[in-house]
């Protein structure tokens, strides 16, 4: 079970690495070709980009809300069977996960 969370939690944590890399280089490009756009149709095309990519950061958003979910629900499941505090761990993250 541990071993299982731990995959999630990476998960996790690469698809947040990798959504913020491209919102500060891929966005904030975009971002400044739009403002320095001098023709209405080129600006039109840099907005349909933003756009686009707006529905690929929820795609990842969405990603990385399933992979701690899951990483949560693992490692609670692997706690719970242990003393009392690993316990009151284990609730908390079933808790976390399920919400």
């Amino acid at each position: 079970m541990v071993g299982l969370g731990f995959i999630f939690y990476t998960v996790f944590a690469f698809t947040e690495i990798f959504r913020q890399f491209l919102e500060l280089f891929y966005l904030n490009g975009l971002r400044k070709k739009l403002e320095i756009a001098e023709t209405s149709l080129r600006e039109g095309l840099i907005l349909t980009q933003i756009e686009g990519f707006n529905y690929f950061a929820y795609a990842l958003f969405g990603l990385f809300m399933f992979a701690i979910a899951i990483g949560n629900l693992f490692y609670g499941l692997a706690f719970f069977k242990k003393d009392k505090w690993n316990k009151t761990l284990s609730i908390a993250l079933l808790i976390w996960g399920v919400i």
